[in-house]
């Protein structure tokens, strides 16, 4: 007889293989039918412990993705219209966004802004390993850096490849928590 693997595991503690192997729907595939991946509005994800939340999100997620179109990116993008993006965020401590003489507003503007470099450092991430597979290919990747850079209010130096990217993002982000 067949072990439960969530009698003494989390699903933050499983390899993605082991994700997508233990995935479960409903009947149909209605739970998966009921996300919206495409909507503009954003979705709350509501359970008590150990409903399966963290599965849920880590089943739609980039990586989970990725293994169940056999390792083609391109493929599960094609076919499914979204890039799960993944992140857990239990090392965030959301209460370094307050206090210290600082207005909410700022606190909320600063917050936001550290988990958009987060979030785009993790996009990046997805973005390499995408353009490493051969599933996709951009021809100047220091066309697309300039293009990244010019979306910040002031000037920034302009990296020449996506790791760069990803560096000065680090940075900025590391910018942040010093002023916490």
């Amino acid at each position: 007889m067949k072990q439960n693997p969530f009698n003494i595991t989390k699903a933050v503690d499983l390899t993605d293989k082991e994700i997508l192997d233990y995935w479960v729907d409903m009947p149909k595939g209605e739970l998966l039918q009921q996300i919206k991946f495409l909507s503009p509005m954003p979705m709350l994800v509501l359970g008590g412990k150990g409903s399966g939340k963290p599965h849920l999100l880590r089943y739609i997620s980039y990586a989970v993705q990725k293994l169940r179109y056999g390792g083609n990116a391109a493929a599960a993008f094609d076919a499914e219209k979204y890039i799960g993006i993944y992140i857990r965020c239990s090392g965030l401590n959301a209460m370094r966004f307050t206090g210290k003489g600082q207005s909410d507003d700022t606190w909320s503007s600063l917050f936001a802004y550290y988990m958009e470099l987060w979030l785009s450092q993790a996009l990046l991430s997805i973005i390499k390993d995408v353009i490493c597979q051969g599933d996709v290919s951009i021809d100047d990747e220091e066309a697309f850096a300039k293009d990244v850079c010019e979306r910040f209010a002031s000037p920034v130096p302009v990296p020449p490849d996506f790791s760069g990217i990803q560096h000065l993002l680090g940075v900025f982000q590391k910018e942040l928590s010093c002023l916490q």
